[in-house]
């Protein structure tokens, strides 16, 4: 069969030639391969009709083949959105719960706040006694508190001082409200001195102390002097160094008096903060001039002591200020004093530019000229600072050598 199409191919080509003799095959022979292309197209005939006759079947198959495809391609993803959305569903969920009971106080406290007149007139006694005068006043409204000012509404902003002691005492009257019992509180008290005179001071102290002592625990931080110092005496004797002074238990140590020492560890660039005991110059005086001794006197000794170099500028002017008030009592600044000593201190072997370069470190160092000085690194070197340091201990130890051999004998 396949030598018959040849021959008729070639014979199409070139009409005009004679074909090869050729061994044809019989007529039953066509005849059989006819009929096996026929029965080939038979069947693919049938297979198609077939398909067609299931067609809904084997579409469903494809569809649901690709669409088994795609999904698994996309399962990770969707597990992921999945378990996102559950979540998020949990967190409103939660949230939802959480506006309620905030919904809920809301309506507590404004029910609460309607019959809260005896609490305005208590805590108006306790702001007159705090601030020592009777012009300022809480009153009840509707939803709240107002203020008043000899009888008129306050308008415009309050003193930092009356701020402070209003806070105070809303504080003390709220520490037992909705039922809380003292003993069971954990109290944080942090600086409530703020822009308060000696007298406000004492009388806040006085009550915080009255308040606070029956509580479960309490924490007092502070950064002024003298409110740390009514703090020690109150709790110095329950601490372990204050049991074992007083011949006591040491294992019935009920407070610690720490410090939040900052230091330089890494060079005048980097600072970190340590809490540790509070030192003992500053435990066992009132004021700070013996510490700041102390370190002046450690820096100018030690080559390599240069953990508190940012503090020393701020040192070597508090301790002059608190020398020469005392050594050149008067109205002058701390410029016009160091420029009489020069006069004083000719012939005493101490050079009056070292004075001078002292007091100008000081000066500049510890009060900014300009808003450059604060938002940059000091060009100060600490070999600068330790020579003013050695001044400043010559000059003490030259006008008053008996007072400055009582003091490095108790700070040294």
């Amino acid at each position: 069969m396949t030598s018959l199409l040849a021959l008729i191919e070639t014979k199409l080509v070139s009409p005009h030639r004679q074909p090869d003799e050729l061994e044809l095959p019989t007529a039953a022979e066509v005849l059989e391969g006819i009929y096996a292309a026929i029965a080939g197209v038979n069947r693919m005939v049938q297979r198609h009709n077939g398909l067609m006759d299931s067609f809904q079947e084997e579409q469903h198959r494809a569809l649901t083949a690709i669409k088994g495809h795609l999904l698994g391609r996309a399962q990770a993803t969707f597990d992921e959105l999945k378990a996102t959305a559950e979540d998020a569903s949990k967190k409103l969920s939660e949230a939802n719960e959480g506006r309620e009971a905030l919904t809920r106080r809301r309506e507590f406290l404004q029910s609460a706040m309607r019959s809260h007149g005896p609490a305005a007139e208590v805590i108006t006694r306790l702001i007159h006694n705090y601030l020592g005068r009777r012009d300022l006043e809480l009153v009840a409204a509707e939803n709240g508190y107002r203020l008043r000012r000899n009888g008129k509404l306050v308008r415009g902003s309050l003193s930092e001082g009356e701020k402070t002691a209003i806070a105070i005492c809303y504080f003390i009257i709220t520490l037992e409200a909705e039922g809380r019992k003292r003993k069971d509180l954990i109290v944080i008290v942090d600086d409530p001195v703020s822009s308060l005179d000696t007298r406000a001071l004492n009388y806040s102290f006085s009550i915080l102390r009255a308040v606070v002592a029956e509580a479960g625990q309490v924490f007092i931080l502070t950064h002024n002097l003298h409110f740390m110092n009514e703090v020690r005496k109150w709790l110095g004797s329950k601490t372990e160094r204050g049991l074992k002074r007083d011949g006591k238990d040491p294992s019935k140590v009920a407070a610690a008096l720490l410090f939040l020492d900052t230091v330089q560890p890494g060079g005048p660039e980097t600072r970190a903060c340590r809490l540790r005991e509070l030192p003992k110059h500053i435990r066992d005086y009132e004021s700070e001039y013996h510490y700041l001794v102390h370190l002046i006197l450690r820096f100018a000794s030690d080559p390599d002591e240069s953990e508190y170099f940012f503090l020393l500028p701020n040192a070597l002017r508090k301790v002059m200020d608190v020398f020469l008030a005392f050594r050149m009592p008067g109205p002058d600044g701390l410029g016009s004093k160091v420029n009489r000593l020069a006069g004083e201190l000719e012939g005493s072997g101490i050079d009056p530019a070292r004075i001078q370069a002292l007091e100008r470190l000081a000066q500049m160092e510890s009060h900014a000229d300009n808003l450059d000085d604060l938002v940059t690194f000091s060009n100060t070197t600490v070999e600068e600072v330790r020579a003013a340091a050695e001044t400043l201990i010559e000059l003490i130890s030259t006008l008053d050598p008996r007072h400055w051999q009582t003091m490095k004998g108790l700070c040294g």
